[in-house]
């Protein structure tokens, strides 16, 4: 019985171990990956018409029922090509199949057919690819001298040529879509050819290029790169690159990400490509050209975060930057020596990053012909830098239509520019100056608007040279609408000068300057009436003229016209010495805008509870006003006083310990009505403050002094640690004694002055007699008292 039972355990212990075994291998199973296709090592080779069949394929190759190859993987260790199909014109699919390793160490990198493809096509049309998986090959796919091929629905991966290599395919297009490239040389390669179509793919850490389209001997052009998504590439996203042209391919509608050290899109050679609604962030270069670039368009695309939005390197000429909006960085558009660029309608903000943030830069180098024209440039460090060096000038330059604001620095610098012109832009709110230009000669500066800039609306610096500015509006700047300094032989006419917060017009040096024809209208804070501490403007150099054939127009000096001929009857005087001799009542066209604004008061005193009776009391209005309507009330009576420009002070004296309220009303010289204004104050009491200073005889600062004062009630106060001391009497004669002990009492008499404070300065204490030697003495007594009273205590403890 007991045997019986050791067999049927042993059966049980049987069955379970099976059970488990057979769960083990379902479990297997089920983690493996799934596949029923056919395994092989053996290259599947179809060469012409013919060979399809017998190397596995079904169908009859034909449009309708193509050869069809499925899921078979082919490991192609050692081989040239895991699938090899050439010389035919037959349809065929190949499905859900696999090729691995296709490479030998004697694999030609130059000759395709033995550079170790996974599936090599060549000659061949009508060739459709689906869901191939190709790994670890030289190439995955390599299609050369082909028609009508389609790769679709693939991946590649760690194929260290290229993912896809299309070469010479002219005819009917070849496609490459809806495929993942992660970490090949390149992703798609397409070299020599015409009317690829790259769509839709996803291409990730690829070491070269995600996409690279490379003519070597025949070119490569017309091709389409579009919907696909390039990232984390270590060299560039896409590429049009090669020894011979890439022309007029279209890259379109592609996303591209975080290529720190490369271009999200590099142009290194070819014309009449067109870079159009492109999304490109994160890139050391968004789009870059090279020097064999030339004529190629950049269009409708988004370019956000990239060190540099789009960068032309010496000799990428004649290409076209437009309607782009590029964001954040440190430079929008930077054009290197080059001639004919087009940078028009794009919108470039927050260029903040780096040293030297710019919205578009020019040079450093010779840039001739370069056209700029409708940017709306927001938030850069400059706006456009235009600099260069003396023997490379840049030339040609048009800047016209542009919108710059809230620059950093300057909206516009130009150091170096020669025979260009700055037509028709606002530059705004500029944190430096609206424009700069420096060392600049024959530019134009024509209908511009430079308002509320920080600094000065445009300043022409050393070295600038017969220059043209002409019908620009300057207003409304923190310092001085135009600024020259060592500006020789330039016109300034027809300009509008309004409210700039100092002169108009600031010309420190320089010479043989014209400044004619121009508005001054309210600048330095000038009113309607001459006044020489708000003169609109300032000449510092004699040999200049402030007229040709008329002066200019100056709102605070329009009349008299006695002889009505249209000129102020008196020259205008500038400060150093120069005038405007033919000063204009009118300008044909422009109106001086009627003064509506009321005045106000915009300062006065004193104020507070304890004023200075010595005080005086002052207004200052907001404009100059008719002196004659000025009322000032001080406790309902009306003052008189005196005026020092816009400022009126009252003669009356003050009292001590009064409240006093003052009532202002008046009118502008154009006839407006100031609101009331009133305040009140209160002045000091008639006590006065006296301060002094306890010492010994050398002079240092004595503790413990007790100052005592007051003939009624007798008050008493001790000094600071430096002997100073402060008391409020009231006016009249005061004996005020000083207490120390060991020291003499001082006495000191003062006379005390309505409200005047006063310092009686250091008052000496000298030593009572003997008290160099009483006090050592009475210190060793004590001494010997403490020793004697601690003996006693020592004895009775004992």
């Amino acid at each position: 019985m007991g045997s019986t039972m050791v067999g049927r355990g042993s059966t049980d212990l049987l069955i379970r171990s099976k059970i488990i075994v057979l769960m083990v291998l379902l479990l297997l199973l089920a983690i493996s990956p799934s596949s029923t296709g056919a395994e092989t090592s053996t290259p599947l080779v179809i060469e012409g018409d013919d060979g399809f069949l017998a190397t596995g394929f079904t169908g009859s190759g034909t449009m309708a029922d193509p050869y069809v190859l499925t899921d078979v993987q082919v490991n192609a260790t050692g081989q040239h090509h895991g699938i090899f199909v050439a010389n035919t014109t037959k349809h065929f699919r190949i499905v859900d199949c696999s090729v691995t390793d296709a490479y030998t160490a004697e694999s030609e990198k130059l000759n395709i057919q033995a550079s170790g493809s996974g599936i090599m096509l060549f000659n061949v049309s009508n060739g459709t690819i689906v869901n191939l998986h190709a790994e670890f090959n030289a190439r995955g796919i390599t299609v050369a001298n082909c028609e009508n091929v389609v790769v679709s629905g693939s991946s590649f991966l760690n194929n260290y040529l290229a993912g896809v290599y299309l070469q010479h395919c002219e005819r009917i297009a070849c496609e490459v879509s809806n495929s993942t490239f992660t970490e090949n040389g390149v992703g798609t390669l397409v070299e020599d050819s015409q009317g690829v179509l790259v769509k839709d793919n996803v291409a990730f850490g690829n070491s070269h290029a995600g996409i690279s389209l490379t003519a070597i001997t025949e070119g490569c052009n017309g091709n389409l790169v579009q919907g696909n998504e390039v990232r984390d590439q270590s060299g560039d996203g896409i590429l049009l690159t090669g020894g011979s042209q890439v022309d007029e391919n279209i890259i379109q509608d592609n996303l591209v990400l975080n290529i720190a050290g490369g271009s999200g899109i590099f142009v290194e050679r070819g014309t009449l490509n067109q870079l159009l609604e492109n999304e490109v962030s994160d890139c050391l270069y968004a789009l870059r050209f090279g020097p064999e670039a030339k004529g190629n368009l950049v269009s409708h695309s988004s370019l956000v975060n990239n060190t540099y939005g789009v960068r032309l390197e010496n000799g990428a000429d004649l290409n076209s930057i437009t309607y782009n909006e590029i964001t954040g960085g440190t430079c929008g558009v930077y054009i290197s020596p080059t001639q004919g660029v087009l940078v028009q309608n794009n919108t470039i903000t927050g260029m903040s990053e780096g040293s030297a943030p710019v919205g578009i830069n020019l040079g450093p180098g010779s840039v001739r012909n370069a056209s700029l024209g409708g940017n709306i440039i927001v938030d850069c460090g400059w706006g456009i830098r235009a600099a260069t060096t003396a023997d490379q000038e840049i030339t040609g330059l048009m800047v016209k239509d542009n919108v710059v604001s809230r620059s950093l620095r300057e909206g516009m610098y130009m150091l170096y520019v020669s025979d260009s012109q700055v037509l028709n832009n606002s530059f705004l709110a500029g944190a430096y100056n609206g424009t700069v230009a420096l060392r600049c000669h024959d530019v134009q500066i024509q209908e511009n608007m430079f308002q509320s800039n920080l600094w000065d609306g445009l300043y022409l610096g050393p070295l600038c040279e017969g220059n043209l500015l002409h019908g620009n509006t300057f207003v409304t700047n923190q310092q001085c609408g135009l600024e020259m300094r060592e500006v020789e032989d330039s016109r300034v006419t027809g300009n509008v000068f309004e409210r700039n917060a100092f002169e108009g017009i600031y010309l420190t040096s320089g010479s043989s300057n014209v400044i004619d024809a121009n508005a001054m209208l309210f600048n330095n804070d000038s009113g309607r009436t001459y006044s020489v501490n708000r003169v609109q403007a300032y000449c510092g150099d004699l040999n200049n003229s402030w007229y040709f054939g008329t002066g200019n127009l100056w709102s605070d000096w329009v009349f008299p016209d006695e002889n009505e001929d249209g000129i102020v009857d008196q020259p205008y005087s500038i400060p150093s010495g120069c005038q405007d001799p033919f000063p204009l009542v009118s300008i044909p066209g422009l109106n001086i805008t009627a003064d509506l604004s009321p005045p106000s008061v915009i300062g006065y005193a004193p104020q507070g509870q304890a004023v200075d009776h010595d005080s005086h009391i002052n207004i200052t209005f907001s404009e100059d006003m008719d002196q004659g309507s000025v009322m000032v009330s001080v406790n309902n009576v009306t003052r008189t006083g005196e005026w020092d420009d816009r400022t009126f002070t009252s003669t009356m004296v003050l009292a001590f310990d009064v409240e006093y309220q003052v009532r202002v009303l008046g009118q502008d010289l154009a006839g407006n009505s100031m609101t009331e204004f009133q305040w009140t104050f209160r002045t000091e009491g008639p006590n006065a403050t006296v301060n002094g200073r306890a010492v010994d005889e050398e002079g240092n600062g004595l503790t413990g002094v007790q100052v005592v004062f007051g003939e009624s009630s007798v008050t008493m106060l001790e000094v600071d640690d430096d002997g100073r001391f402060s008391i409020l009497l009231a006016p009249g004669n005061h004996s005020i004694a000083l207490l120390k002990n060991g020291y003499q009492v001082k006495e000191v008499q003062i006379q005390v002055l309505p409200g005047q404070d006063m310092d009686i300065g250091d008052v000496t204490l000298i030593k009572e007699p003997g008290a160099s030697w009483v006090f050592p003495l009475l210190g060793l007594v004590a001494v010997a008292a403490l020793a004697a009273i601690i003996l006693i205590w020592y004895r009775r403890k004992r």
